[in-house]
């Protein structure tokens, strides 16, 4: 079955308190390949270039969800394709849905996502760790009670975040909650979180240690003593990430890979 023979229109207005912009999703599916592509006012636009890390006056940014924390099938944002596209490849995914599946009874529940307008060059070398980036986004772990769907773009408060080995490169994982979840329980930073939901930072992160560990048989996967960040060292992450994406986008930057950078808003 080709693209484009099976669509399905997947309407996900965020007015609900989550996001104060109006997006929706289609999803187009293939026979190995499944595409969800983020819409605004009937046109596709990419989840990595047009929504907006920042929201203005709020200590909240946005960040897009690509894996409902009840799916155990990777979903990832395609940085070569245009539009950028959250894609799900099925010959590609079978490994790692085995590796995945052996583990999930140590797996503690999260939405997990990226951080718009972000990306660590691949060439830039932390001076700490002595480990080269990840050419990616930030990955976000979404800790809020409701499952975000495939393409969902949610406000979200900064509470922390950790670092892990992946593929002898340093790649950051941020702890995020929903902006309604958060000022409800008034939970703004790890340790507020914590007092909530005792030890469940540190399985999280022991699960992403054992996920990381089969797969590049590496005896810790985890980084800077398995420490979590503080709100204000995480934000830190995020600008510099920020930067280095506004570097890339302008030129100033370039990518080993041939990525799809135009914005479509």
């Amino acid at each position: 079955m080709g693209f484009g023979k099976m669509l399905r229109f997947a309407v996900n207005y965020l007015s609900r308190g989550i996001s104060k912009r109006c997006y929706n999703t289609l999803t187009e599916t293939g026979k190995d390949i499944i595409k969800v592509y983020l819409m605004q006012n009937e046109k596709r636009i990419s989840p990595w270039h047009d929504v907006p890390i920042w929201n203005d006056g709020a200590a909240t940014i946005n960040i897009v969800n690509e894996i409902p924390y009840k799916l155990n099938q990777k979903y990832a944002v395609s940085k070569n394709e245009q539009y950028n596209p959250i894609c799900y490849n099925l010959k590609k995914d079978l490994q790692n849905h085995t590796r995945r599946k052996t583990i999930k009874r140590e797996f503690t529940m999260f939405n997990y996502g990226m951080v718009p307008q972000t990306w660590y060059d691949s060439a830039f070398i932390d001076q700490k760790m002595n480990l080269c980036a990840e050419d990616d986004p930030l990955d976000v772990c979404e800790l809020g009670e409701k499952e975000l769907e495939i393409g969902e773009v949610c406000r979200a408060r900064v509470l922390g975040a950790f670092c892990v080995l992946d593929r002898n490169k340093f790649d950051w994982k941020i702890f995020m909650l929903n902006e309604v979840e958060a000022n409800a329980k008034k939970i703004f930073t790890a340790e507020d979180y914590e007092r909530h939901n005792p030890h469940k930072l540190e399985r999280i992160m022991n699960w992403f240690n054992k996920y990381k560990m089969s797969q590049f048989s590496t005896s810790n996967a985890l980084l800077l003593d398995s420490k979590i960040l503080s709100v204000g060292e995480t934000l830190e992450v995020i600008r510099a990430a920020n930067k280095t994406y506004a570097e890339l986008i302008s030129g100033k930057r370039a990518a080993k890979d041939s990525f799809w950078l135009s914005t479509s808003i």
